[in-house]
């Protein structure tokens, strides 16, 4: 559990059963529920590239690790609530793979030295356009456009059911879609995913960030949102 102050005025995670969290009214509570475990077949995915990374990491020389940690040592990342940190070498080094292997898809090869140049892929707001229509009760275009040249990196693309309207972009469920291409047809990985009929005037929330197919380094989420439209 993170928090601010001696008084708990400001928490996350769990304590004896209690949650603590913040949504746009402010700081809550709530009882602890146990998660539900499927256990589908992209969660087992998930799970072993994240025990083959660790694996990797073990595997490390003494060299290696004081590359990583002074690595990480030039970084700073943001906690939940709000306050810079700067992460471990070990930190950075699964972060780093899990992107190195998610793009290059199925190739489970790990770097063993991180790359030189820490900076994200260039990556500005408002760059993706996506079109998109509802026709016979669904949606029937779903394309990825983006405006500035992003060579060399790929599209992790993750996204929401659909929703009707008033929902945030940054407090709905998200579940990837799939990693892509510029000008990629996003549809049928969403269809695959979802299957709530869509009804025009409704939204659907998308995430996306870039991420360099050369060295697993990402850029921040970007968040967009599209309207549902009438079709043909």
């Amino acid at each position: 559990m993170q928090f601010l102050s001696n008084l708990l005025a400001e928490a996350r995670g769990s304590l004896n059963g209690t949650v603590f969290s913040r949504n746009k009214a402010g700081a809550y509570t709530r009882g602890r529920t146990k998660p539900v475990n499927p256990n589908t077949p992209a969660q087992s995915a998930t799970r072993a590239t994240f025990a083959a990374i660790s694996f990797a990491w073990s595997e490390l020389t003494f060299n290696q690790v004081i590359d990583w940690n002074a690595f990480a040592q030039t970084l700073t990342r943001i906690n939940k609530l709000g306050q810079p940190y700067v992460p471990s070498g070990r930190q950075m080094f699964m972060e780093i793979n899990r992107n190195y292997v998610a793009v290059r898809e199925g190739d489970f090869a790990t770097r063993s030295a991180p790359p030189t140049n820490a900076t994200s892929p260039a990556f500005m707001d408002g760059t993706f356009v996506f079109a998109g229509g509802v026709g016979a009760g669904s949606v029937n275009a779903l394309t990825l456009d983006i405006t500035q040249d992003i060579t060399g990196n790929r599209v992790i693309v993750q996204a929401s059911n659909v929703m009707g309207p008033g929902r945030q972009a940054t407090s709905v469920p998200y579940k990837q879609v799939g990693i892509f291409e510029e000008g990629a047809n996003l549809l049928p990985a969403y269809q695959a995913m979802f299957s709530t009929a869509a009804i025009a005037g409704n939204l659907i929330h998308f995430r996306l960030r870039t991420v360099d197919v050369t060295t697993g380094v990402s850029g921040g989420w970007t968040y967009f949102t599209l309207e549902l439209i009438a079709g043909p």
